[in-house]
């Protein structure tokens, strides 16, 4: 037992100089992020969100494609949104509201992976309560399950320009196959291109014209189509377009006609990452 010990002892120590090294840069990653905060309008307390999504995910497609060895790409996704999540409450507030009921509390868990142990976190009862949470208070963010339920509801035609929030962002965006929900996270802010990015719109249709209409309309104004679901606003669907296409890309303005009568961009996420899962068993 003394052998092994003799031999442990180097190692731990080298481990106790890498814990110290990894702190030192952790609060200098920390100061720059305050002096970052200071050139910003409104910094430091500010009563707008700053937090920049787009950002987030060019950083996390870095480093993942940097990560060698074994250690889970879930593990790196966990430490850096705590690190992210500090950073951004450190330049201005940020609180979280998710739409999310018991027994599961599945979006609940996602919001707290992605938003920190010390980002403040609210339930709400449905959607439309997430939406107005975030329209009364710029500084919070919504989280609302990506469900058929969710994604088929009424909150769609509280986004836009016009009332001054956006998707900006889905969870997981380090996806292993392990999470037991999906999310929109709605912000009062235009969302920013990562380089690989899906757009979101809500397209009313005429009376009684079908879904082939609207992606007939897609394709004909130049966007590449991924994916549609119903509302529940009347005749209106949700239409999912390849690319960062914001609000003033022509797309929106094209696809008007006399089956779409009108598109509105109502938000934009970087593209989840796939990534392997831990493997069964494996010890910390």
């Amino acid at each position: 037992m003394a052998d092994i010990d003799d031999t442990l002892q180097p190692l731990r120590r080298r481990i106790d100089a890498i814990d110290d090294r990894m702190l030192d840069l952790l609060v200098e990653r920390t100061e720059i992020v305050r002096e970052i905060a200071k050139l910003k309008p409104g910094a430091e307390g500010g009563t707008s969100l700053a937090m920049r999504p787009g950002r987030e995910a060019v950083i996390m497609r870095r480093l993942l494609a940097r990560l060698s060895g074994p250690l889970p790409p879930k593990v790196v996704a966990r430490l850096w949104r705590e690190i992210f999540s500090a950073k951004t409450r450190l330049q201005a507030p940020m609180e979280v509201c998710v739409a999310d009921a018991a027994p599961k509390f599945a979006t609940w868990d996602l919001a707290r992976f992605y938003y920190g142990s010390n980002t403040p976190m609210t339930a709400c009862a449905s959607p439309n309560q997430v939406i107005e949470a975030v329209r009364q208070k710029p500084t919070v963010i919504g989280i609302v399950p990506d469900d058929d339920a969710a994604s088929g509801g009424d909150w769609w035609s509280r986004l836009g320009s016009a009332h001054g929030l956006y998707v900006v962002a889905r969870l997981p965006f380090v996806d292993d196959g392990s999470s037991a929900a999906g999310a929109f996270v709605i912000a009062a802010m235009a969302p920013e291109a990562s380089g690989d990015d899906i757009s979101l719109g809500v397209c009313t249709l005429q009376s009684g014209s079908g879904d082939k209409a609207l992606r007939a309309g897609a394709e004909a104004a130049g966007g590449t189509v991924l994916n549609h679901w119903k509302t529940a606003i009347p005749n209106a669907s949700v239409l999912a377009l390849a690319g960062f296409r914001p609000a003033d890309d022509p797309v929106w303005a094209q696809m008007s006609g006399a089956e779409v009568t009108r598109a509105i961009f109502v938000g934009a996420y970087a593209v989840p990452m796939k990534a392997e899962a831990s493997p069964s068993g494996a010890g910390p």
